[in-house]
């Protein structure tokens, strides 16, 4: 039984098979072997329905409960008091609502949705949405009447609408409303992406090796812009009895990263769209993928403009600066000295939170060095193994020469220093119908394109240190 079946969907299968057991019942007084055992199955399926049914009611019941208590928001595993909505007392009861629908939508994805995808939505969720306008953008796209709307639309964008179900016109009536109130703030176009789909929501890839999610902070914005703010070391000094205070009020900066529209551009067949199982398998692997390849290139390079801010984009937006470089002890030569070298040059502050990243073949050429004397331990005991004491990461869009000016490494506290932010919720726009370059014909071809926003920057520059080849 598919639990993921709308409640519209499971009344009509209990009618699918009480019509069966009627027929069974109809065609003799005395029941043969095979009848009997056909009237049992079918029984037995119809309860099943009914407990599902019934489950999902006591669900939605509590569901209710909770959205008039505003202590509380639900569990959605166990179905037990959790931490007090954030919106606490003085929200009104519709964002409360809200917050609980999409807590338990996250909840129900849990099974796509690596660990950190979830949490930085529930933070979102929790405390960073008063208006509950987010959350209610969050539960509308998550809903299974709407992912089954949007297979219509992929499949036929002209004539869609007219095979909607109620339950399907209702789920894209609400999506469109909230997607109105989000577009206040933010002008956007296209039809929503569906929570399963939805890249910007579902952080994950393979198309490369790109660890800066994990190691960096990840904020899921609800606007255009993440903005911040950070300060400097505080200076206290000792001084003697009853003499007067000096003035250590710090200094504060306020860092911001804006979101840059990324676009992709997919065409799938006709026949592709027709066999919408298949498509959503595939639509939603190529995002994923194509968001993680683009972002392992531009969270360590991007320049700012009209694309996220690289790590390394050094002197430049949401970069590091030379002040932040760590040169090689030997011209055109990375050696055993220059990992020791990078790892002290990271300040104090926040050497315990530290990690190097590095290319897999940058890695290689370390785990083959050895130690200076017999006494000293290798820096790679392992290859999969921390490096002198402190984790490391594979990045595989960096750099494997060793030239001058090659920046090989990079070390630091990423979650302090580089932050990544998702704007909440990606579109689709639907071309009906591809041409072809010759005689501008159909070729039998429909298109998706897909955008999203994502930014990124450094916030905290000294934080992170880079190695350059001297």
């Amino acid at each position: 039984m598919a639990d993921y079946e709308s409640e519209e969907e499971l009344l009509a299968r209990r009618e699918r098979l009480v019509r069966r057991i009627e027929a069974i019942d109809a065609a003799a007084e005395i029941l043969d072997e095979d009848q009997r055992a056909s009237w049992n199955s079918l029984n037995e399926q119809v309860q099943e329905v009914d407990d599902l049914l019934s489950q999902r009611r006591r669900r939605q019941e509590r569901l209710a409960e909770l959205s008039r208590d505003p202590r509380h928001v639900v569990d959605a595993v166990e179905g037990s008091a959790r931490r007090p909505d954030p919106a606490g007392d003085s929200a009104p009861a519709h964002v409360r609502q809200a917050h609980v629908g999409a807590l338990w939508a996250i909840e129900r994805h849990r099974d796509i949705l690596p660990s950190g995808a979830g949490d930085e939505l529930e933070r979102v969720v929790r405390h960073r949405d008063p208006r509950g306008i987010a959350s209610r953008y969050i539960a509308a796209v998550a809903h299974e009447n709407y992912a089954s709307a949007f297979a219509k639309m992929v499949g036929d964008p002209a004539m869609a609408h007219l095979k909607f179900s109620s339950r399907e016109v209702e789920a894209v009536r609400l999506v469109t409303e909230v997607e109105a109130e989000r577009a206040l703030a933010t002008t956007t176009t296209g039809v929503p992406i569906p929570f399963q789909l939805d890249p910007s929501l579902i952080y994950a890839g393979s198309g490369s090796l790109n660890p800066l999610r994990q190691i960096c902070r990840v904020e899921t914005v609800t606007e255009g812009t993440w903005k911040g703010v950070n300060t400097q070391d505080v200076s206290l000094s000792y001084s003697a009895e009853a003499a007067e205070a000096a003035d250590n009020t710090p200094t504060l900066a306020q860092p911001s990263v804006t979101t840059q529209r990324c676009i992709g551009f997919i065409p799938f067949s006709i026949e592709a769209g027709q066999d919408w199982p298949t498509l959503v398998e595939e639509l939603g692997a190529a995002l994923r993928d194509g968001k993680d390849i683009l972002d392992a290139t531009a969270f360590l390079t991007g320049t700012g403009s009209n694309q996220p801010g690289g790590i390394l984009n050094i002197g430049g937006t949401g970069g590091l600066t030379t002040t932040q470089r760590v040169q090689t002890n030997t011209s055109a030569t990375y050696a055993l000295a220059d990992v020791y070298k990078l790892k002290q040059a990271i300040p104090a502050r926040f050497f315990n939170r530290s990690t190097f990243v590095a290319h897999p073949a940058i890695w290689d050429t370390t785990f083959r060095f050895t130690g200076g004397n017999s006494a000293e331990p290798l820096l790679l005991p392992t290859r999969d193994g921390a490096v002198i004491g402190m984790p490391k990461v594979e990045l595989s869009t960096m750099v494997v020469t060793t030239t001058t000016g090659s920046k090989i490494m990079m070390a630091g506290d990423f979650r302090t220093g580089y932050l990544i932010a998702d704007r909440l919720g990606g579109s689709i726009e639907l071309a009906p119908h591809l041409f072809g370059a010759t005689n501008r014909f159909p070729t039998g071809q429909r298109g998706l394109v897909a955008i999203w926003r994502t930014g990124g920057g450094v916030v905290a520059a000294n934080s992170l240190r880079y190695m350059e080849v001297l």
